[in-house]
């Protein structure tokens, strides 16, 4: 009973001094600070640290603020007496004014004898009373929080200097902003895969970072080619330090993940190239799988910020979870996906991405994925598009780098606007300057307008990095020579030979500059060294054939040409891929036909190609309808020409018939205007596909036909435009591919400076034709066999 009294008492005397109204105060007004700090802290980029900082100082000054209410009774101005006031008296007209008797004059002076009314001292403030002030508190605030602002300011300076442990790797010198980091696969202690998790998760985000530049995982493959190891060794942290050593790049990512428990350990660690010396070292405890994003979102934090990029940049991000999926599993298989496309092995990645997205169907970044790996293999366009729709849709699920890239691949792909693609590349270029895959790809765009010289500075962008890659590489010595960069194209092919010595693209290159120097023996036998090494089915091998095939018929060897792209077919359809590579083959014969052997030979041949795979088999939104349609239309066959092209055309709505619907639909004018003869109408047509819908300069694939078709017009000096540029100036990459035409054309050209009386240039023209001919067989020993009686004729007639 006597302890519930006391306990009554306190409640009574904690009431009469305000403690409550103090407590809720102080609450209500820490809430506040700590909204305020937190906001500070997002938006100023603060160290995360400081909220937590704040809130420590707030629940020390606790205490103080309610023994301060306590000692001084209550709130500032709440019944809190002045302790150096005068004590109050008994006198009840002091207690009471209103019982005092009116004062009418002033007091009488006091007179001897009467007694001492004056009020005692008031007594002196005990010790505690003295501390506890509100005045004190107040100041011990102030002070509080100008620490933690002080804090603040020197970790900034220290950061920023590159001061002690707190200071960033670029302001230390250890980098240059800006400059390539190599990121090594985290060591798998727990034998889960996981470690490859945390690295994809991990280069995910980094790859958002504005101060370093991950290599790209091309970087690594071809790295690993250049030191004859096979693309799916793993990319231990030695074997990272040691490409880097290489290359000059001067540190290394690397780190592990150890199990603990039900979590793990995520440890990293950024490392010197040259010493091995640990830079900065992290540590991060994951306490089980679901929370595995949210600790590889802060060791990438960590890291990027010890590298130097500034809090408010890294915290303007999007969390892994949201960037990528929240499902570990689907995760899983994105990253085994990712490893396969890396190591090129990129139909393998389709089933496990299919299988992610089944997972998650809103992982925006396997969606990216998937629609370019149907584009980089030419299947199936309608799923490709529905994938690149979905990423674009998608995409503030991405991060921002994904995020532009997807924006520019749906502009490409779907929409059909390069304009609005390069735009989207030169955004994400302002966020990240050195991003090869933007650099590339907008340069490719820029191709696609015919803007040859413009593309060549983005290229070189890419390729004069650290180990460019394969493709860029490749890219840039297409450019050069279709530019007439000759001299600088080889260079960089001696740099694509340096650097990818064993890669398919590298001898591919090689053939296609070969070719392009009219060295056909060295072209096919480059050619026919990707047959040999390619794997038996994939698309490289499969096309090799048909590069074979065009060698072959450049210089008239008309047998092997066919046998090399009956073979090509055969080989497409055993693959389960006819659909992708069964055409390219069909197509090369078709046209050998019909410009060697004449329409009726191509109409025989479509029957034979339609026997073996149905053409009606198509999709309708297949792009091959409409180059069917047009063979069909060439050879003759107007009906069936327009009835394959019209179900094409009625699968697109009138909002999806883009530059490229238009294009093809006036490529189909040109080529029923060819077959039927009016010529007029086709060589507009031709005009309106190559000046207004895709221009090309001097590298129009169909400059043979265009020439035809100008010649038959009677516009012979346009014609004879056509036929040098199909002769001297073609894409680098149609050299060989086109070469069936060319001896109709030479052979044209020498009539047309016949008839000019230019006998010396005729002759000219006739002596090409056997010299490149004569050893050829089938259709092309014609050509020879006039070409030379033409040249009899000319030695026959005087003058």
């Amino acid at each position: 009973m006597r302890l519930l009294n006391r306990l009554k008492r306190l409640i009574r005397e904690l009431h009469r001094r305000s403690l409550w109204q103090v407590l809720a105060v102080f609450l209500a007004a820490s809430w506040g600070v700590i909204q305020f700090v937190d906001f500070l802290t997002e938006r100023a980029g603060l160290p995360e640290w400081t909220p937590s900082m704040a809130l420590v100082l707030l629940l020390i000054g606790l205490p103080i603020v309610l023994g301060t209410a306590y000692v001084q009774e209550g709130l500032p101005g709440e019944e809190e007496r002045d302790p150096t006031e005068s004590i109050p008296t008994a006198d009840p007209a002091q207690a009471d004014p209103s019982r005092a008797a009116p004062r009418l004059s002033a007091p009488a002076p006091p007179r001897a004898g009467d007694a001492d009314t004056t009020l005692p001292p008031a007594p002196e403030p005990s010790g505690i009373q003295r501390w506890l002030t509100w005045r004190k508190v107040v100041l011990g605030g102030v002070g509080a929080f100008a620490l933690l602002g002080f804090s603040v300011t020197a970790y900034f300076v220290m950061w920023s200097a590159g001061i002690g442990p707190v200071g960033n790797l670029v302001a230390q010198g250890v980098f240059e902003e800006g400059e390539m980091v190599v990121l090594a696969d985290f060591n798998d202690d727990a034998g889960t895969g996981i470690g490859n998790v945390v690295t994809e998760a991990l280069r995910v985000d980094l790859q958002e970072s504005s101060v370093i530049q991950l290599a790209a995982p091309t970087y690594v493959t071809g790295g690993l080619a250049r030191m004859d190891l096979s693309p799916d060794t793993p990319f231990t942290a030695t074997i990272a330090r040691e490409l880097a050593l290489r290359d000059g790049l001067k540190a290394v990512i690397q780190g592990e993940v150890a199990p603990v428990g039900r979590g793990y350990l995520l440890t990293a660690s950024v490392v010197a190239t040259e010493t091995g010396q640990v830079l900065r070292a992290f540590r991060v405890p994951v306490a089980s799988d679901d929370d595995l994003l949210d600790g590889i979102d802060r060791l990438s934090r960590e890291i990027r910020e010890k590298s130097g990029e500034s809090l408010r940049s890294i915290r303007q991000g999007l969390g892994l979870a949201q960037a990528t999926t929240a499902s570990l599993d689907a995760l899983r298989l994105y990253t085994e996906a990712v490893r396969s496309f890396d190591e090129g092995r990129q139909l393998e990645a389709l089933p496990l991405l299919e299988e992610a997205l089944e997972l998650d169907p809103e992982f925006a970044m396997a969606w990216r994925k998937l629609a370019v790996i149907l584009s980089n293999e030419a299947m199936d366009p309608e799923r490709m598009h529905h994938a690149s729709r979905r990423a674009y849709e998608l995409r503030r699920r991405l991060t921002e780098r994904e995020a532009g890239l997807a924006e520019a691949w749906f502009q490409s792909t779907v929409e059909d606007n390069p304009e609005a693609a390069i735009d989207a590349y030169r955004r994400l270029l302002e966020r990240f300057p050195d991003d090869p895959t933007a650099l590339n790809n907008m340069a490719i765009r820029l191709l696609d307008l015919g803007m040859w010289e413009e593309s060549e500075a983005p290229l070189k962008r890419v390729v004069s990095r650290p180990s460019p890659t394969v493709t860029s590489l490749s890219n840039v010595v297409q450019v050069l020579w279709n530019v007439q960069k000759r001299e600088e194209a080889w260079a960089w092919q001696d740099s694509l030979e340096t650097n990818h010595p064993n890669a398919l693209n590298t001898r591919r290159t090689r053939g296609w500059l070969l070719a392009g120097e009219g060295r056909w023996e060295e072209a096919h036998r480059a050619a026919e060294d990707v047959w040999r090494i390619a794997p038996s089915g994939s698309g490289v091998h499969l096309l090799a054939l048909t590069e074979l095939a065009g060698f072959d018929l450049a210089r008239g060897r008309y047998a092997e040409a066919m046998a090399h792209l009956a073979d090509g077919r055969r080989d497409a359809v055993e693959a389960g891929a006819w659909e992708v590579y069964w055409w390219a083959p069909a197509m090369m014969e078709f046209q050998t036909a019909l410009a060697l052997q004449g329409p009726a030979a191509a109409r025989d041949l479509l029957a034979r190609l339609h026997r073996e795979v149905p053409f009606d088999s198509l999709r309708d939104r297949s792009e091959r309808r409409p180059d069917v349609a047009a063979y069909l239309a060439m050879a003759g066959d107007t009906d069936g020409a327009r009835q394959l092209f019209a179900t094409w055309e009625d699968a697109f709505a009138l909002e999806e018939r883009g530059r490229i619907f238009r294009f093809r639909r006036e490529g189909h004018r040109a080529a029923e205007a060819w077959g039927t003869e009016d010529w007029n109408a086709s060589a507009t047509a031709f005009e309106r596909m190559f000046r207004e819908l895709q221009p090309c300069g001097s590298m129009c694939p169909l400059n043979a036909e265009w020439g035809i078709a100008l010649e038959e017009a009677g516009r012979i000096d346009d014609a004879m435009e056509k036929y040098r540029w199909h002769l001297a100036d073609a894409q680098l990459t149609w050299h060989g591919l086109r070469a069936m035409w060319t001896p109709v054309v030479l052979e044209r050209m020498a009539r047309i400076h016949a008839d000019r009386g230019e006998s010396a240039e005729a002759r000219a023209v006739d002596e090409r034709i056997v010299a490149q001919f004569e050893d050829g067989d089938g259709p092309f020993l014609p050509f020879v066999e006039r070409a030379r009686e033409r040249l009899l004729a000319a030695r026959a007639t005087p003058g």
